[in-house]
This record gives structure tokens, sequence and C-alpha cells, in this order.
């Protein structure tokens, strides 16, 4: 998805162009969510209000939208905390860039976690409770950005890719408390040097996942496998498909594109794990701009979960499962 802010700070938004085409393959999603672990919300950026970006709720059931940011600046990439009670995402409401958290139940309790003269972005929940984020906090007048750990509550940040200076590190993804999986692109401006690494977060050791001249990036991990979701193309001028890989092989697999089984046309993006891993959501643009899927890996389809209204786009999905609200007892 390069030219989007990957939610992230190249995705500002070029014009999208309508192919005119739909989806092939695929199906309008359920509302039905009567399986016990199924989500029962989305969770997304959209710039759908107008020309910022915000974070909103979805209800599968009901179809209810829900503006949870509806303030000035551009708030993307939500990540949902182990809890299922709250999100991190980033926002240049205050002039940069920074890390933010809100709770899903009072989304105008927003907390800021970063307060730096730096560009913050793309954060993300350690299992623990500790958050991942890319920085350039470290190196301003290059560019370039460094993935940083720091505890819940913002303090005592520090970077974990120093040993990486020339190179620009985001999108890192939590593996467990011990390892996260992170994009770093070696030389500027060429996404075609995007690569995955993992880093063990106990010895500091970096190795690399991903070995090719095409762009592997946006990771996300299945907390219960281990398994990598994660975009790139079977060619340099192909679309961008979902491939997936674990850490420790030797090789990607094409998991939904125009040429698999969960065939979509046109750019497939931001991919995002279920908590069961059954589920992957992601976002793509064959009706000319991004809305939201979602594909089932135990049924083979692929069901739309939203779209935008023409002209906008849905960004950066992530799955959420409300507990529902305990009867009423009358006698109490």
């Amino acid at each position: 998805m390069e030219g989007l802010p990957q939610l992230n700070i190249w995705r500002k938004a070029a014009a999208l162009v309508a192919t005119g085409t739909l989806l092939a393959g695929c199906t309008r999603g359920s509302t039905s969510r009567a399986e016990s672990n199924d989500p029962t919300h989305i969770v997304f950026a959209s710039n759908r209000g107008g020309s910022d970006y915000d974070i909103y709720e979805k209800d599968l059931s009901t179809h209810e939208v829900v503006d949870l940011t509806p303030s000035a600046g551009d708030d993307m990439n939500p990540e949902l905390s182990p809890d299922g009670k709250k999100v991190v995402f980033y926002s240049d409401r205050t002039g940069t860039n920074q890390i933010y958290e809100l709770e899903l139940e009072h989304p105008d309790n927003v907390q800021r976690l970063t307060q730096d003269n730096a560009q913050d972005y793309d954060s993300a929940y350690m299992p623990d409770g500790h958050i991942v984020y890319k920085s350039n906090k470290d190196d301003s007048s290059q560019g370039n950005g460094d993935i940083w750990l720091m505890n819940a509550n913002g303090s005592d940040a520090h970077n974990l890719t120093s040993s990486m200076p020339d190179s620009e590190e985001w999108k890192p993804a939590p593996v467990d408390n011990k390892h996260i999986i992170f994009t770093s692109r070696s030389t500027a401006g060429k996404p075609d040097t995007d690569e995955l690494f993992q880093e063990d977060l106990v010895t500091g050791e970096i190795s690399q996942i991903t070995h090719n001249s095409l762009p592997d990036w946006f990771p996300s991990v299945c907390a219960k496998t281990g398994l990598i979701a994660f975009v790139s193309k079977t060619a340099e001028a192909s679309s961008d498909a979902i491939f997936t890989q674990y850490p420790t092989e030797n090789g990607r697999g094409i998991f939904i594109g125009e040429q698999t089984a969960l065939k979509i046309q046109d750019d497939v993006d931001d991919p995002s794990w279920s908590g069961d891993c059954k589920k992957l959501a992601f976002v793509n643009q064959a009706n000319g701009h991004y809305g939201i899927y979602e594909a089932d890996i135990d049924k083979n389809i692929i069901s739309q979960l939203d779209i935008a209204p023409e002209g906008y786009n849905d960004l950066a999905p992530i799955f959420v499962k409300h507990s529902p609200a305990p009867p009423f007892n009358s006698q109490i």
C-alpha cells in the first residue's frame, strides 16, 4: 500500500483510481455472530467524516458505526490491548504524531502516552501491557525510525533497534513478551528493500525473516501459533497480496490475493488476526477506495464487513469482542 499512510507517514493519502470492479469470488458478510468466539465489533481508521482520519467502531450485528475520536488531526492505526478494553493509536492532533490510548467503553477518556518532539507511529501492545512503537527521536535529522518499547503509562522508553542506524524500522508486531516482528527498509524511498525481521528482546539478537526483492510489510502475528500474515507481491508490478510465513521458515506462501483460493482483486493490505486466529481482517480497494473485509479461515470465504462512502477510505481494521451485558434481574 505504498502511497497511503500505512496509516503511517507515507500513507497520507494519494488519490485512489476507481477500477469499476468489485470482488471476484466473495460473499457479503453475514450479520450473525452466533459463534461464541466470533468478534462482535471492528475498530478501524477512516476519513469518512471529512478530511481527517478518526478511529471508528462498528457493531457487526447492528451495523452501527460510532466515531470514537471526533477531534482535529489524523488518528491512525488502532491496536487492541490484551484485555480487549483499550486501543492504542497515533495522532497528529498536537502537530506531531504521538501515541495515545483510549478506553472503548469510555472513548472520551483519551490519554497521551508519548511526550516528545519526535514523530511516533505504529504502536502495539505486548501481551504484558508494554507498548512497542516506531519513533524517529534518535535520528530525526535523517527521517528514519527505530522500534521503541515503553511501559503502559508511557514511561521508560528505550530504543530496541539502535543497532540498525542506517535503515528505517516500522510496524512492530509482538509475537510474545520476548519477541517482536517488524519491517525494515534498508534504502530510503525504495519499498522493494522492505524485509521482515525478528528481535529477541532478551538477547537483543535481530534476525532477518524474508529475503527477496519485493516489499514485505504490515506484519500481524497469530498469538497462538506464531504465524505471520503480511503484505507483499508476487511480482514487482502485481497487486499487493497477503502472505503467511513462520519466523523459522524459509519461504512464504500466498494466502489472499488475485491468484488464490481466497480470491480478491486489486490491492489487499492491513491484515490483522482475530484473537482465535480463525479470521483475518484486511482492507481492499477493488471498488476504487479502501473497504474492510474478513477471511474466514475454516470456511475459506471472504466477506465484506464495511465499505466507506465513495471517495473515502477505511483502514487498519482490528477485531474486538465485547462481552454481552448481563441480563437484567428485576429481583435485585
